[in-house]
């Protein structure tokens, strides 16, 4: 029983950063489609 709930916890915590690094790569692509667009923008934010 004690592995299982160690299992399910080692899931839960993969899905979490899995969904931390898509939402990184996001984050990452936006700031790169925006720079060109919006350069004084981007210098605020660095």
């Amino acid at each position: 029983m004690y592995v299982g709930l160690l299992h399910a916890k080692s899931d839960v915590v993969g899905q979490a950063s899995s969904r931390w690094s898509d939402a990184e790569v996001w984050r990452r692509e936006c700031q790169l489609r925006c720079r060109p667009r919006h350069p004084a923008a981007a210098q605020n934010y660095e």
